[in-house]
């Protein structure tokens, strides 16, 4: 990208550093880099830690999903750079394109020999997850298309009607098809896109209310969509009501202590874990790093968290309202999915699980995460200069 003069900004401290003359510009771009490269390359270390011992059960290769993870990151990062060479005013309009697939693939999963737990499935191989895309086209509607306060006030009521009826739609689809916990991470997200576009609390009031209802109201009909959440509640007085996928990652979790019990040492003890490449790979990561390697890992989801919050807040100060609102839903979307995985597999969320981003496998997931990354890479890097700069 051009070298575009600008105060550069102390991304802890959130200072102004420098005047004037042809400075560095913002250091977001560079942490945020930094930060999300850590991640990655952590969570495909812990991936083949987890993940080596099936492979090699199932006949495979012991680098078989380490290799395919890998490959689904390389063709994701690849598709963000040519993003980079994409005006930023299509890449926010992309939810013409995004919500209608999320609607068909959402829909056609409803039918039999079309869906495999969450995900869109084709002949038994699974395509995409339709909660993970309905997010994803989610944050885009939000932000390009719902307009901002100062719109609404110019008579563009309709659009705000019609868009987030369209959030609704891909909730409720999402909710059939992926589970209740989607519905509640792309009804928060929205909303929180909605406060940074300065939509009146009374609007989001009305949303969140509107949101809830449709879901009380689903549940009622449909109250078989609520097994997962049940099956999720760990009372205390009856162990034998316990989940037996968390009670095997809760054992796993205090099997890690402090240290834990090695890096690829998981696979020598006697007690598994579902799943340990896919959902319950945060009780894999506990149980070999210990919870200094959990609160490592934390950190830094965090720091995601840190700069798009600050990245969002520069875009608003700068009246780009749009770029703000696809900031925050962006970072929302990443942070959201890590803690919601970190809770419920620590049994805190009484909530169906969600793939950690970045660990857990899953090739779609992966290039959705990486694809979402490099766009806000290229906010970050746009908002964090003096000047606005055009894609």
């Amino acid at each position: 990208m051009p070298r575009i003069s600008g105060n550069s900004y102390d991304d802890m401290s959130y200072r102004v550093s420098g005047s004037g003359g042809d400075g560095s510009g913002s250091l977001s771009p560079f942490t945020f880099l930094c930060v999300v490269l850590i991640i990655a390359f952590f969570g495909l270390i812990i991936l083949y830690s987890a993940s080596f011992q099936n492979a090699i059960d199932n006949s495979l290769p012991h680098y078989y999903y380490f290799i395919r993870q890998l490959v689904s990151a390389g063709c994701a990062l690849a598709a963000g750079l040519l993003l980079s060479i994409v005006p930023m005013d299509y890449i926010r309009r992309a939810y013409v394109l995004f919500v209608p697939v999320s609607i068909i693939i959402s829909s056609v999963s409803l039918f039999p020999g079309f869906s495999d737990s969450g995900y869109f499935a084709v002949g038994g191989y699974r395509i995409i997850h339709t909660g993970s895309f309905a997010l994803f086209a989610s944050v885009f509607l939000a932000s390009g298309y719902i307009p901002d306060s100062d719109a609404l006030g110019g008579g563009r009521i309709r659009d705000f009607v019609l868009s987030t009826l369209g959030v609704m739609v891909m909730m409720v689809l999402s909710l059939f098809s992926a589970g209740l916990s989607w519905y509640v991470i792309i009804g928060f997200t929205v909303i929180a896109m909605l406060r940074a576009k300065r939509i009146s609390y009374l609007a989001i009031a009305v949303s969140f209310a509107a949101m809830a209802a449709a879901a009380v109201v689903f549940l009622t009909i449909f109250p078989e969509l609520m097994a997962p959440v049940m099956a999720s509640v760990m009372p205390v007085s009856d162990g034998t009501l316990y989940s037996q996928s968390l009670l095997r990652a809760a054992e796993a979790i205090r099997m890690g202590g402090i240290a834990g019990i090695g890096l690829g040492m998981g696979n020598t003890v006697s007690s598994p874990i579902d799943d340990q490449e896919g959902l319950f790979i945060f009780a894999s990561l506990v149980r070999e790093l210990g919870l200094s390697g959990c609160l490592f890992i934390i950190i830094f989801f965090l720091l995601v968290l840190l700069i798009g919050l600050r990245t969002a807040s520069r875009g608003a100060r700068k009246g780009d309202e749009q770029s703000a609102a696809l900031a925050i839903g962006l970072t929302l979307m990443i942070v959201l999915k890590a803690f919601m995985n970190m809770l419920y597999v620590t049994g805190i969320l009484p909530l169906p699980g969600i793939l950690l981003p970045f660990f857990s496998y899953s090739l779609s997931e992966e290039a959705m995460n990486i694809i979402a990354s490099c766009i806000l890479y290229r906010l970050i890097y746009i908002l964090g200069r003096r000047d606005n700069a055009k894609a």
